[in-house]
């Protein structure tokens, strides 16, 4: 999503001071349904797509999950609780991979997950930054169509 439309649809926002939301607890009760073998996957529901996953992210950390079963419930997880674990979630033969390339390790700190380098989708390589085909073709990413209506 550009940067324009991110920023339009968060600023300004409406903070709330620790103890009016409840997103840290929700993580902390959600860590505790895993370790008891319950499965807890990631969501963004779609406001904003693309970085709302990354803050979600972010929330499962503040609530004490580590970086590694933070990944586990965002890949291996997920395409399980959605019923698509044979084709989806981990690196196999014959399974669809779509990847992200990071410049900063995510084990260390969840927030590294928005280091995006480069982008692997249906087989092809585009720039992280601006998502301009990088591989097996050069070509800048057409016009979208997203953010339009939006202010700059």
């Amino acid at each position: 999503m550009p940067h324009s439309v991110v920023d339009a649809r968060t600023s300004p926002r409406q903070w709330l001071r620790t103890e009016q939301h409840n997103f840290v607890q929700l993580a902390r009760d959600a860590r505790r349904i895993m370790q008891a073998g319950g499965r807890v996957g990631i969501g963004s529901h779609a406001e904003l797509q693309g970085v709302a996953f990354h803050w979600e992210l972010q929330v499962l950390s503040a609530g004490g999950w580590t970086p590694r079963e933070i990944l586990r419930a965002a890949t291996i997880v997920g395409s399980d609780i959605i019923g698509r674990a044979d084709s989806i979630g981990s690196l196999d033969v014959g399974k669809y991979a779509d990847m992200l390339i990071l410049e900063k390790n995510p084990l260390e700190d969840i927030a590294n997950t928005l280091s995006i380098q480069q982008v692997i989708k249906n087989g092809r390589i585009y720039d992280g930054e601006t998502l301009d085909e990088v591989w097996p073709r050069q070509r800048p990413l057409p016009d979208l169509w997203v953010g339009k209506d939006l202010p700059e």
